[in-house]
């Protein structure tokens, strides 16, 4: 089993946790940006979507899956 977490807290070092990092300060400001737009222009689209870039940083809590077990071979009759 693998254990992923997200936004690489300070937390996440401290256990060596797999996480997913995004920057809260780009969110932030994009969020503010869509708000501007939105006072601006009452008619803006409010169904926008942004997809802001990530970043995995992969530590000890994740490892590529085991190896596939062999067939058991039953003895022959």
């Amino acid at each position: 089993m693998s254990v992923v977490g997200f936004d690489d807290q300070p937390v996440a070092q401290w256990f060596d946790l797999t996480t997913v990092a995004q920057s809260p300060s780009r969110i932030g400001r994009e969020a503010g940006e869509l708000a501007l737009s939105l006072i601006d222009d009452p008619g803006a689209d409010r169904e926008r979507h942004l997809v802001l870039p990530t970043h995995v940083i992969p530590r000890t809590t994740t490892a590529p899956p085991p190896a596939p077990r062999p067939e058991p071979q039953l003895p022959p009759d």
